[in-house]
């Protein structure tokens, strides 16, 4: 009789356990997209490496499940919580100046930017040193993308958690 009322009762723990850890991905999931997503938004992802770098964890402990989001881009903290004045490296910001296109002429038919190589490398790292010494005077602005991400998430969270039903398990 005793072992009829354990295994019952593992069964119901084990149950229980899996909704909340199905509850706690479908989370996870919401919370990777928005976080994504208020990235795109705000535009701060020219090179989608924090994009493709962003994932999330489920931690298991006895009495509760933790949900962590994170971007494993070694900038990504600097870009959510900005800086203090400091001279940044020039690479960075050159390869940012180019991949976003922001210095040149470009023609309209192709899309191709016009002039020689070395006319472009020297468009490109001249507004790339205006942009770090500017950064070396003021910093930069963060963009606290994972706090946009929760509280645009928090509605389907709650809906998520409000699924769980514990009755009958």
């Amino acid at each position: 009789m005793n072992d009829d009322v354990e295994e019952f009762a593992d069964n119901i723990q084990s149950q229980i356990q899996e909704m909340v850890l199905k509850t706690a991905n479908r989370i996870k999931q919401i919370l990777v997209k928005n976080t994504i997503l208020a990235m795109d938004e705000a535009k701060i992802n020219a090179t989608g490496n924090m994009r493709k770098g962003t994932d999330g964890t489920i931690l298991e402990y006895a009495t509760f499940v933790v949900v962590t989001v994170f971007t494993n881009a070694f900038y990504s903290i600097y870009r959510h919580e900005g800086t203090k004045p400091h001279m940044p490296p020039i690479e960075p910001i050159y390869q940012w100046v180019k991949t976003r296109r922001l210095t040149g002429k470009y023609s309209l038919k192709t899309h191709k930017r016009l002039g020689s190589k070395l006319t472009q490398y020297k468009q490109d790292m001249s507004l790339a040193w205006a942009i770090a010494k500017k950064i070396s005077k003021k910093g930069t602005l963060g963009v606290k993308f994972f706090e946009i991400a929760l509280k645009q998430s928090w509605p389907q969270i709650e809906k998520e958690i409000s699924k769980l039903n514990f009755q009958g398990a």
